[in-house]
């Protein structure tokens, strides 16, 4: 019965594979990082002016993929492989750490989890490794499973949540000699990577351990916060997360009132499942509880379905183990059918519309993406045929701009004060004003700086709308 989800998962996971390049960036990064790796050129950030040391992701992640990038070179659509194999796999995993059919029936339609199945990001490669960590350790294989726990943290820096999780789990068994060993191989790697990351000194980037204090990221200005804005933001993130993306994620419904009394229910049988596993505790316990910690006290701003998705199959298992246990099993199942159901007429409602996009992106791509990103690449396009490529661009999104026309980079200065802003693009030779819907980061900074100092810029090319435009720097400044 367990080869069953295990094949409705495969199967949508193909049907429903994303041909298009994802916008948000991270993806274009993880290649770029690949490249780096590849070629032997060490952690950098190639795309960037002066390719300095990468300092962002950890590079678990793009260690993966650069042998991959040797293969297929700078191609999404080819590099996706990755995720998805992983996504298969993190799934299997998983049959063997819940050993429940109708359990993992439920999960095999989750369209979250076929979504991100066809992301070059680092979820489900991350959700392989910590499943993985968490199957061994159950059969006592603590030394891989260490070396797998602290693999997932250079993966994805919230995979501090299974090594800890472990740690815990070591102690409470009294496994004296296998906690010092797993202690030892997760803080060696790690010291070097933090001294290195916070031995890095440019604008450009920012680790996560200083994301983690601002109030907002993309608005530097606000500052850092304090003990009561962590609070709030934990309280906004709880909100956020268990009545909005949490039950949106497990059954695919848009009703509001069916939403709230969804989550209400989903947090008591989630609080009823986990309260009946506390007696024989397992890592898996651990873990959930502390990356839900990091889930929560992570920047509001980012708060979305990508960020719990490694721990919503587990949540989802103690919410059905709840209901298991305290009603009826007819009531168990038909609720396990209902939220397989439910997914699985929406993931069938979703192919057609695939299918069709394939279709475009065989024919002319750019239709695929919104006027403001048909725009910006229409810039980037501008760029690669007509700019010198010694030249640097200044622009939002750098990574794009690299990526389809090998030009380096830099990212304006995130300040409401316009002199500051202006010194950090003056010396460079273009600078790309994007006209983004989904950020207002160009209007806030870059506009006012190029409007005070328009005298130092000549417009080079226009799109048509939403207009995107080309400077050229004067370089005769002040």
């Amino acid at each position: 019965m367990l080869i069953f989800p295990v094949f409705i998962f495969f199967v949508f996971s193909i049907l429903l594979f994303d041909v298009k390049l994802g916008v948000g960036g991270d993806n274009i990064v993880y290649m770029i990082l690949a490249k780096s790796i590849a070629e032997f050129k060490g952690y950098v950030s190639l795309h960037l002016v002066g390719e300095p040391e990468h300092i962002h992701f950890p590079p678990g992640f793009p260690l993966i993929l650069a042998p991959f990038y040797k293969i297929f070179g700078m191609n999404e659509l080819y590099l996706k492989i990755v995720p998805f194999i992983f996504s298969i796999l993190s799934f299997i995993i998983l049959t063997f750490i819940i050993k429940d059919s109708w359990i993992m029936l439920s999960l095999s339609t989750l369209p979250l989890w076929i979504f991100y199945s066809s992301k070059l990001l680092s979820e489900t490669t991350f959700m392989f490794f910590s499943f993985l960590s968490i199957y061994l350790l159950s059969k006592n294989k603590y030394i891989i499973s260490s070396i797998l726990a602290t693999f997932s943290f250079f993966i994805r820096n919230s995979g501090i949540a299974i090594v800890i999780s472990m740690l815990i789990y070591l102690i409470i068994r009294k496994k004296n000699k296998s906690f010092l060993f797993s202690m030892f191989i997760f803080l060696i790697p790690t010291l070097i990577w933090q001294y290195r990351s916070f031995a890095q000194k440019h604008l450009m980037e920012t680790t996560y351990i200083q994301e983690f204090f601002y109030k907002n990221p993309y608005q530097p200005e606000l500052g850092k916060i304090n003990v009561f804005d962590f609070l709030e933001r934990i309280f906004q993130n709880f909100i956020m997360y268990f009545f909005e993306i949490i039950p949106k994620s497990i059954i695919n419904i848009d009703n509001e009132l069916l939403v709230f009394l969804i989550s209400i229910t989903i947090l008591i049988f989630l609080v009823l499942g986990f309260i009946s596993k506390i007696k024989n505790i397992s890592i898996l316990e651990i873990y959930f509880v502390l990356f839900t910690i990091v889930v929560l006290s992570w920047p509001s701003v980012w708060s979305s379905d990508r960020f719990i998705l490694p721990i919503i199959p587990i949540l989802i298992y103690y919410f059905l183990l709840g209901i298991r246990i305290y009603l009826k099993d007819t009531i168990f199942k038909l609720i396990t059918f209902l939220i397989f159901g439910i997914n699985l007429s929406h993931l069938i409602s979703k192919v057609p519309q695939n299918l069709e996009e394939w279709s475009i992106y065989r024919e002319n791509p750019m239709e695929l993406y919104t006027p403001d990103w048909q725009m910006f690449f229409n810039v980037c396009n501008y760029i690669k045929e007509n700019v010198p490529k010694d030249k640097i661009i200044v622009s939002r999104k750098p990574e794009f701009v690299y990526y389809i026309s090998s030009h380096k980079g830099s990212l304006y200065k995130y300040s409401q004060n316009p002199d500051s802003v202006f010194n950090s693009i003056k010396n460079y030779d273009f600078v790309l004003v994007d006209n983004f819907y989904w950020t207002g980061t160009t209007r806030r900074y870059l506009i006012p700086a190029i409007e005070k100092y328009k005298n130092y810029f000549e417009v080079v090319y226009i799109t048509d709308e939403p207009k995107t435009f080309l400077l050229k720097t004067k370089k005769q400044v002040p």
